[in-house]
């Protein structure tokens, strides 16, 4: 029972930290793209939504650096 139980908690955290993974390259990918559409489109009206997104962005990123330093 107890190797059991220290196999489901094993599991958990890999897949804790998957997501947690999937989740920090999700978000690098889009400001990725965001800095790509910035580069090649420099009117003011495309550059306007996206420093929106990175505004929107920037504290979920700031929360999964914390995290990643907790672990």
């Amino acid at each position: 029972l107890k190797k059991d139980i220290k196999n489901f908690n094993i599991l958990s955290r890999d897949k804790r930290l998957n997501l947690r993974k999937y989740r920090y390259l999700n978000l690098r990918k889009i400001l990725k793209e965001i800095l790509i559409f910035k580069k090649f489109k420099n009117s003011k009206k495309n550059l306007i939504p996206s420093k929106l997104l990175l505004i929107l962005l920037l504290p979920l990123l700031e929360d999964n650096r914390s995290l990643n330093l907790i672990l």
